[in-house]
């Protein structure tokens, strides 16, 4: 049994800085480093143009895997998932070339399950 959801760019999910760093500073005369870039992870799910021709592009993934725990008979109660949120950021400029870059990861447990959502008492303005 398998629990996994992937939202914004999958490809995103397989590459790491080194793969990211070695795509965007290859010297390659037939490509430039947007163009390498967009044949690897397709269209950008953001990108702004700014001043002087330069370019801004955002990839964004979000990796949800479900914990073990969900598949048995107190899943309710304690259901959890890890959750991998990639975001790439890259300015180019007017030529193609990568100027900066930036790859962040990061990984995180969520407790979803009865157990752990905040214990909520009813005052007396809940019974009017």
């Amino acid at each position: 049994m398998s629990g996994c959801a992937t939202v914004g760019n999958t490809r995103l999910q397989d590459a790491d800085n080194q793969d990211i760093r070695q795509l965007l500073l290859r010297q390659d005369s037939a490509s430039s480093a947007r163009d390498r870039l967009q044949t690897l992870l397709g269209q950008p799910d953001d990108r702004v143009r700014l001043a002087a021709g330069r370019e801004v592009w955002v990839y964004r993934s979000d990796k949800y895997q479900a914990k073990w725990q969900n598949f048995t008979n107190v899943s309710l109660l304690f259901r959890s998932q890890s959750h991998q949120t990639k975001e790439l950021v890259v300015l180019f400029s007017t030529n193609g070339q990568a100027l900066q870059w930036r790859l962040l990861d990061d990984s995180r447990d969520e407790d979803t399950g009865l157990v752990n959502r905040a214990l909520r008492i009813p005052t007396e303005a809940d019974k009017s």
